[in-house]
C-alpha cells in the first residue's frame, strides 16, 4: 500500500508542477493580397516581354554591328532527293547576314505551323557587342539566333532565294 501511495504521490507532483500552457495559433505572416501579387507578377511578366520585344528590336536594328565568326552546313541524310537538294544548297557569309535583314521575327506557333523542319542546317556563330551567340539557319525558311532566343522566318521576298523552302502562310 506505501508503493501505491507513493506512486500516487509523484504522479499527483508531475501533474500539478507542470503548468498547462495555453497554446494559441498565431498568424505572424503578413497577410497578402493576392489581387496585389498576382498584378505585380502580371506586370513583371509584361515588362519582360516588352523588354525582350525592345531587345530583339534594337539586335535587328543594328545588323551593322553583327560579325559572323563562323559557320558551317549540317545535314542528316533522309532520302536521296533531300540529299541532293541539301549539297546543292550554299550560303556565303554575306548570305547570312542579308538571311538576318531580309527575315521577319516569328513566334514558337508560327515555326511550328508554318514551317518544315528540314534536315539541312547551317551553324554557327555571330558576333554582336561584342559577345558570341551561336545561330541555326534551317533550309526550311526560318533562323534561330540564341541571342534573346530569337526566331526569324521568311515567307516572301527578297529571302526566299536563301531557302529550299519557306514559311506556308503568314498570320
Amino acid at each position: 500500500m506505501k508503493k501505491i501511495t507513493i506512486l500516487f504521490v509523484l504522479i499527483a507532483i508531475i501533474f500539478f508542477s507542470c503548468k498547462k500552457e495555453k497554446i494559441v495559433k498565431q498568424d505572424n505572416h503578413p497577410k497578402i493580397d493576392t489581387i496585389s501579387v498576382s498584378g505585380q507578377i502580371s506586370k513583371l511578366e509584361n515588362d519582360s516581354l516588352q523588354y525582350s520585344k525592345k531587345k530583339s528590336e534594337l539586335f535587328l536594328a543594328n545588323i551593322q554591328k553583327i560579325k559572323i565568326l563562323e559557320f558551317h552546313k549540317d545535314f542528316i541524310e533522309t532520302s536521296i532527293s533531300d540529299s541532293l537538294s541539301c549539297k546543292k544548297w550554299n550560303l556565303k557569309k554575306e548570305d547570312i547576314l542579308q538571311i538576318i535583314k531580309t527575315t521577319k521575327k516569328i513566334s514558337k506557333q508560327e515555326l511550328h505551323y508554318a514551317f518544315e523542319m528540314e534536315t539541312c542546317v547551317y551553324n554557327g556563330k555571330i558576333n554582336y557587342n561584342n559577345k558570341p551567340y551561336d545561330f541555326t539557319i534551317n533550309s526550311g525558311g526560318f533562323i534561330y539566333l540564341k541571342y534573346n532566343d530569337l526566331l526569324l522566318g521568311c515567307y516572301t521576298g527578297d529571302c526566299t532565294k536563301y531557302f529550299l523552302s519557306t514559311g506556308t502562310s503568314e498570320e
